[in-house]
């Protein structure tokens, strides 16, 4: 398995994702990701101002949103 099908399949089968997992998987700071969820440029759960998860569709359509945005 390449790396971009490794990429593709943990993005597709994993429901939640931590800052940390996220930012790993998409090659961002984990600093970036907090910053676009306190933003609510991506939804995330928050309990205070602690990041518990990243729902899977929220960053697929946060990932549109800036291949969209690029263009």
């Amino acid at each position: 398995m390449t790396a971009h099908e490794n990429w593709a399949a943990r993005l597709m089968h994993q429901e939640t994702f931590t800052p940390a997992e996220l930012a790993e998987l998409l090659n961002m700071s984990e600093a970036f990701i907090a910053q676009e969820v306190h933003k609510g440029e991506l939804e995330g759960l928050k309990i205070g101002n602690d990041i518990v998860d990243i729902p899977r569709d929220s960053v697929l359509a946060w990932m549109k949103r800036r291949e969209e945005a690029s263009e």
